[in-house]
């Protein structure tokens, strides 16, 4: 009666020596990091400076895989790779002006999944289809578990671009800032996290979960679409800052900052918003038919492309003041006042596409490895 899925994947699990069957193992864990930086300065005038630096840092963590032992699978591997690049220009206009811009890219690219050496489900004679081809997740409930939820196949990528231009101004008592930056982010991720999630068994036929995978009935099994994820953004900001001399003993400092926010905007508008009064009036999304009253997707009225609204009157105040009481320059007292907004991670709302209509996760009950 016994599976033949189940005993092609147990033919990868050890057995114990130990009288009560317990088993114990060392999972490898192998890193490596890699890093480099460069830079050049090339002063053309005495009023003109010019810099440009890049960065590289590489770091590697194999995914173990033993095929006597599919165990140790439950750690992930992961590569990680960051790159940045500055590009640098100050430039005295006058003695009392001088003028400083920036160029600036920064990628962050990170993979993380199993080994390629991974048996996959089909491999081991389960006719399903396999998104991921090297991923292989079953739980066994109260024995062992092959692989894991984050040994999942991800890809995730990070490109941010900037521009950056800052002006400083001496006049008299007046020390004036002032300048404004534009950043635009690019990210992107993908995980198959559930494209394999697996067979679990957790003894409901037997009242033994070894034994339910030995007749190949597991208690549930799940799989779902690839999750995407591709937002774009953009972030602007503008000062200005005047730090006034008033006294010898005494400087005083004014400032603002605009920073309006925009949300983000995903390519393929895999957003959505649940309204609990529309859902009580009856109302539907004139996007998806099939959707239940009170969810909401872009392109519905009153529902932006971004999820939320544009904020564009966002202005935040500073002032200090610095007070040497003695004036001797051994000691000072310093007071001060701002307000500061802060911005929600990009990738903040990505759990917006797990869910439907952008990506279904059915789950199977009772369904056979040979079915």
């Amino acid at each position: 009666m016994f599976n033949q899925q189940a005993l092609n994947l147990l033919k990868y699990v050890p057995t114990s020596s130990d009288p009560c069957g317990e088993l114990t193992y060392a999972i490898p864990s192998p890193q490596g990091e890699d890093q480099y930086i460069g830079r050049a300065d090339w002063t053309q005038s005495a009023k003109h400076n010019f810099f440009g630096r890049y960065f590289y840092a590489n770091y590697a963590s194999p995914a173990p895989f033993s095929s006597s032992n599919i165990l140790v699978s439950s750690q992930r591997g992961l590569l990680n790779r960051a790159q940045s690049m500055v590009l640098g220009d100050t430039y005295s206009i006058t003695p009392t002006t001088l003028n400083s811009a920036h160029l600036t890219y920064t990628r962050l690219a990170i993979w993380r999944g199993p080994s390629t050496e991974m048996p996959n489900f089909n491999t081991l004679g389960v006719n399903i289809v396999l998104p991921p081809q090297d991923f292989t997740k079953v739980d066994v409930n109260g024995y062992f578990d092959v692989s894991c939820g984050a040994c999942s196949p991800q890809y995730y990528r990070q490109d941010v671009y900037q521009i950056a231009d800052d002006l400083d101004i001496i006049r008299g008592r007046h020390h004036i800032s002032l300048g404004g930056d534009w950043i635009h982010i690019r990210y992107a991720f993908e995980t198959e996290s559930v494209g394999n999630d697996g067979f679990t068994f957790n003894g409901q036929f037997s009242n033994d979960a070894l034994v339910d995978l030995l007749l190949g009935v597991p208690s549930d099994f799940v799989q779902g679409n690839p999750l995407r994820y591709n937002p774009r953004q953009n972030d602007i900001g503008a000062y200005v800052d005047d730090n006034v001399r008033l006294t010898k003993r005494m400087n005083l400092q004014l400032g603002l900052r605009w920073e309006p926010y925009l949300p983000e905007r995903e390519t393929s508008n895999q957003m959505q918003h649940f309204d609990q009064a529309a859902f009580a009036a009856g109302k539907k999304s004139t996007q998806f038919d099939n959707s239940p009253p009170g969810l909401f997707f872009p392109g519905d009225p009153g529902m932006p492309s971004g999820f939320t609204y544009n904020r564009l009157s966002i202005f935040e105040p500073r002032v200090g003041l610095a007070w040497d009481p003695t004036g001797s320059g051994r000691q000072s007292i310093r007071v001060g006042f701002g307000v500061f907004y802060s911005m929600p991670d990009t990738a903040y709302q990505q759990d917006q596409v797990g869910d439907a209509a952008g990506l279904p996760q059915p789950t199977y009950p009772s369904v056979g490895l040979d079915r």
